[in-house]
């Protein structure tokens, strides 16, 4: 009874209902804008959640690059970001990066492909002073030294027996120095560093496992139906 009359007491709808008419708009309102709100930040929050995975997909082949290759994270963006900048492409760097580590690694162990020709001439040594195979980056600014005054043609037979994209020989007409010149610019301009790409592979990682498990729960749902 006291709730009874504390409600007349506050809407005063003894012979008036506007009052009470009035709070039941209001408070419907008010629920609408929640739940507008609410799914503002649901659609938000997957927006967010679709663009993170989309960098992270984007992500994922450069770190298994880097882990076939050896060679840095942060050196395939820059090397490709000179390369870029001197009429190659990305692609094309990752493809030359990668074929060079297969050539050098064949040459390496028995002496002989298409490497040998290149070494013989061109004095180019693929191991460092403790006997450690060079990674391809750091042989690929030994070789850009090792082409000047060269021809375009002797250039291209280089690149060819190298496994290069032909596309590189711009970049690799110019020195070992203003490559790295180039490449620190591409850094300035910013990276994913070594440590953000793990995070993005143990992302890219719990979504597959994530997958996984929503299939098999699928799966065991239409085996019971069954």
């Amino acid at each position: 009874m006291a709730i009874v009359n504390e409600l007349i007491t506050k809407f005063g709808f003894i012979g008036n209902l506007a009052p009470q008419e009035t709070f039941n708009a209001n408070l419907k309102a008010s629920i609408g804008l929640l739940a507008g709100m609410g799914a503002a930040i649901a659609g938000s929050a997957a927006g967010i959640a679709g663009w993170v995975t989309s960098v992270s997909n984007s992500i994922d082949p450069l770190i298994q690059f880097s882990r076939e290759t050896g060679v840095a994270i942060e050196t395939v963006q820059t090397l490709g970001y000179a390369a870029s900048a001197n009429g190659s492409s990305v692609d094309a760097l990752q493809a030359s990066l990668g074929e060079m580590t297969k050539r050098i690694g064949e040459f390496v162990s028995t002496g002989e492909g298409e490497a040998k020709d290149v070494v013989t001439r061109l004095g180019l040594k693929f191991k460092d002073l403790n006997g450690q195979v060079k990674s391809s980056d750091v042989i690929f600014r030994e070789l850009a030294d090792k082409l000047q005054g060269m021809s375009q043609a002797e250039k291209f037979s280089v690149l060819d027996k190298m496994g290069i994209d032909r596309s590189m020989v711009q970049l690799l007409s110019q020195t070992g120095a203003e490559i790295e010149s180039l490449q620190a610019k591409g850094a300035a301009l910013g990276v994913v560093t070594q440590e953000q790409a793990e995070q993005f592979d143990a992302y890219n990682d719990a979504l597959k496992t994530l997958g996984r498990g929503f299939e098999g729960i699928k799966f065991q749902v239409a085996v019971g139906f069954v």
